[in-house]
């Protein structure tokens, strides 16, 4: 098996999670008078199928991540030390971001948890533009190149942080800055791959489609095709 990215793997992976996700978050349409809306839900409610997939994915991957490295030595605790490395620093720092654009930098390995720095990401742009975060899930952070991607739209206000992002921010927690700016087709959900050469993912309120980009330039990869995902739903990539 090629070790390398396998970029339908992870879309197909994106998507099972958006489904569950979405089949989880819908629970009116059994209980509707309509005869389409009961249709509909009976349709998502399978999306719990999504999870199976998932899994199943899931295990296939790590098997054949197993399989490649059966000759390395150490091939346990190498793989488990990989797994540690990928998941535990999400316990021990946390990053929030304000609905004003100001990014919070938390460490969270003590009992009590502190506040480190503490900087807006819209300093470089005219204010009078007024950038903001928004969506239901609009930061995601990959921490093999510290950069830190937001869902952004201009003329935001108070009560529009739901609003769809018109452009995706790449930003980079060391120097706090915004690294790259890209086009985005109205996100609402923003998520991003693991490891030094990322993808993102995200879930477009305007039309129910999913979109990846590439994690370095923000360029587009491609798009679903319009109401894919049964009104739009939270988003992960494992």
């Amino acid at each position: 098996m090629d070790r390398g990215r396998n970029n339908q793997i992870e879309l197909e992976e994106a998507v099972y999670i958006v489904r569950s996700g979405a089949g989880e978050g819908y629970g009116g349409g059994l209980a509707s008078k309509s005869i389409p809306v009961q249709i509909f839900g009976y349709v998502v409610q399978a999306s719990w199928i999504g999870v199976v997939l998932f899994f199943a994915l899931s295990g296939f991957l790590i098997t054949g991540s197993l399989w490649d490295s059966i000759n390395e030595k150490f091939l346990l605790r190498n793989y488990f030390l990989r797994r540690a490395l990928r998941i535990l620093p999400l316990y021990f720092i946390a990053l929030f971001i304000s609905f004003l654009g100001v990014v919070h930098d938390i460490d969270m390995t003590g009992a009590t948890a502190t506040q480190g720095a503490v900087w807006p990401v819209t300093s470089a742009v005219p204010a009078a533009e007024n950038w903001r975060p928004g969506g239901t899930l609009p930061i995601a952070y990959n921490d093999a190149t510290k950069q830190l991607y937001i869902a952004m739209h201009d003329h935001g206000f108070e009560g529009s942080h739901k609003f769809p992002a018109t452009e995706i921010w790449k930003v980079d927690i060391v120097s706090h800055k915004v690294e790259t700016r890209g086009h985005a087709d109205g996100a609402v959900s923003i998520a991003v791959s693991a490891g030094p050469k990322p993808l993102v993912f995200t879930v477009n309120g305007p039309n129910s489609s999913l979109s990846r980009y590439d994690g370095q330039t923000l360029a587009k990869l491609g798009e679903t095709k319009k109401d894919f995902l049964e009104g739009g739903g939270p988003l992960m990539v494992q």
